[in-house]
């Protein structure tokens, strides 16, 4: 963090991660899909890159990963063949969403839309991390609090919508997609019906 007087300038969280499959990594937001150095000016951009490099010298990683949708130093080593965005505008004719898809992609849509699926949209926030908490702790993956959800709904309110998706016959959650304005996420999820139910 840098500050001018009684004002912070520039923010830039890192995360240390020691992986024995992938080494050791200094990354920026570690556990979300976006983030980086947040400066209100150039020289604070440049005194926060300079201060992650010098972290990332004192505690020996061996990379320093900026998380930013595009490059902010293109002169640093990128990655630019990595699939790890995952936003996407929505289009209001859903035929040109669909063929926005890869083939293969959109083969796997096709096959959900003709499945006993039904979509309900949701008020409540604990239903929807309940299906998402137990899904991404089946895999390992750290969970994000239910706070920071509910912080993401007041923020957007009305703009951010809920949605869980069922398995008709089987009564049991498959996705939790949100959407903000025109752009969408979704979690997929396969978790028991009781859980997305809050029971």
């Amino acid at each position: 963090m840098r500050s001018g007087g009684d004002t912070i300038v520039g923010l830039l969280p890192l995360t240390l991660i020691n992986s024995l499959l992938f080494g050791k990594r200094l990354i920026s937001t570690a556990f979300a899909v976006y983030g980086g150095p947040l400066a209100d000016d150039p020289e604070t951009h440049a005194a926060l890159d300079a201060e992650a490099v010098d972290i990332q010298s004192s505690c020996g990683a061996d990379a320093l990963e900026y998380r930013n949708r595009s490059r902010l130093r293109p002169d640093w080593p990128g990655k630019t063949d990595v699939y790890a965005t995952f936003r996407k505008p929505v289009d209001p004719d859903s035929e040109v969403n669909m063929l926005s898809l890869p083939r293969k992609r959109r083969a796997m849509v096709r096959k959900g839309q003709a499945a006993d699926l039904r979509v309900e949209e949701v008020s409540r926030v604990d239903r929807v991390w309940l299906s998402y908490a137990e899904s991404v702790r089946n895999l390992g993956t750290p969970v994000f609090p239910k706070r920071w959800f509910a912080a993401l709904k007041q923020q957007f309110g009305d703009a951010c919508v809920l949605h869980l998706v069922f398995r008709i016959r089987m009564s049991m959650p498959a996705a939790c997609p949100w959407s903000s304005g025109t752009s969408c996420t979704s979690s997929i999820s396969a978790v028991p019906a009781r859980v997305a139910s809050g029971q």
